[in-house]
């Protein structure tokens, strides 16, 4: 993830941090410019060099920002979510309702770009972190490239980081006057300004000729903020995990109704075993026929006309005179289990 301690990052860095998400086409250059038109990323540049403060201003609409922003917002303002944002025609999914809130202010604040109409000829040399436009970023087949002349739209300072064009007289500075054909006027200090009266700035890049006469360090480097990084990142992580978690609670469903499967296996299984079985109450049966056989040969009352006849040497010749009067439920394997059971009931 991103550095938390970082205001600002290269280029260069957010492209590492977007590979780290180990999806290919959102560290292209192609995914990041259609990031920077829609404002996920905004652009910004550390730039040092001359400005030229901007007092009056026109106006012109952003066209492809307008178009997007349509796209997402107008259909579903519900549905809008990083994806649909590079591809705006194809949504649906939801979002919740701070990042619903954070994409549209952002969206909002591209419908138009501001240009200078004051072609005002002061000149200063200043450091600092201006926010500039989409349109200042080109994709040629070079990559991603920023363009800041006196055509293209201002820029607005974040922060001044030396030589600040409102307090020049406590730090060391260069301001000049220009003439139309930005040649030297005058190397006197330029007049005081007042950041309320500032519109924006007019930029230049370093290799132009505006700054050929400048032999002092200049460099515009293009830069993106880490809570714009932070966001996209955590949206990109999101929507990486929705199919896994979605995966994992199918799993967890399956492993529940597995689980549930077999505890009503179980509950049934405990309920046939509290329950007297079949089995259990024939053998109960033939337990009391047996007594009852018992109590008849021990008291004479057998009705067999071979009573008088009772010569038991063994348990075998026992059994042989029970198995054949033939009683329901004590056949010749009942009647040794149960003497085979008594005998050992009366050792143990």
């Amino acid at each position: 993830m991103s550095d938390h301690s970082k205001d600002f990052y290269t280029l260069d860095e957010v492209k590492s941090k977007l590979a780290e998400t180990k999806d290919p086409k959102f560290s292209s250059d192609q995914t990041i410019k259609k990031l920077i038109d829609t404002h996920i990323l905004t652009p910004y540049v550390h730039y040092n060099g001359f400005v030229n403060p901007v007092k009056s201003i026109y106006a012109e609409n952003r066209e492809d920002a307008i178009k997007q922003l349509s796209a997402t917002i107008n259909e579903d303002i519900s549905d809008l979510e990083l994806k649909e944002l590079l591809a705006p025609q194809k949504y649906d999914s939801s979002l919740d309702i701070d990042t619903l809130i954070y994409q549209t202010k952002k969206l909002l604040a591209t419908f138009m770009d501001k240009y200078d109409a004051s072609k005002s000829n002061v000149a200063y040399y200043s450091e600092g972190i201006f926010r500039i436009s989409p349109n200042n970023v080109i994709l040629s087949h070079l990559g991603l490239k920023v363009i800041i002349d006196d055509f293209k739209p201002i820029s607005q300072h974040v922060k001044f980081i030396s030589n600040s064009p409102f307090d020049y007289t406590s730090c060391d500075y260069t301001g000049i006057l220009l003439d139309h054909k930005n040649k030297y006027q005058s190397q006197d200090l330029p007049p005081t300004l007042k950041e309320a009266e500032v519109l924006g700035w007019v930029l230049h890049m370093p290799d132009s000729e505006y700054h050929e006469m400048l032999k002092l360090e200049k460099f515009c480097r293009l830069k993106f903020s880490s809570q714009d990084l932070n966001h996209l990142l955590h949206r990109i992580e999101n929507i990486n995990l929705a199919p896994k978690l979605s995966k994992d609670l199918n799993e967890a469903n399956r492993l529940i109704s597995q689980q549930n499967k077999e505890i009503k296996r179980l509950k049934k299984q405990v309920e046939i075993s509290n329950k007297p079985s079949e089995s259990t109450k024939d053998v109960k049966d033939s337990v009391y026929r047996m007594v009852c056989i018992l109590k008849d040969i021990v008291l004479k009352l057998d009705k067999d006309e071979n009573k008088q006849t009772f010569n038991f040497k063994n348990q075998t010749g026992l059994v042989d005179y029970i198995d054949n009067k033939e009683i329901p439920k004590l056949s010749r394997s009942n009647i040794e289990k149960i003497l085979s059971q008594a005998n050992k009931a009366l050792f143990d």
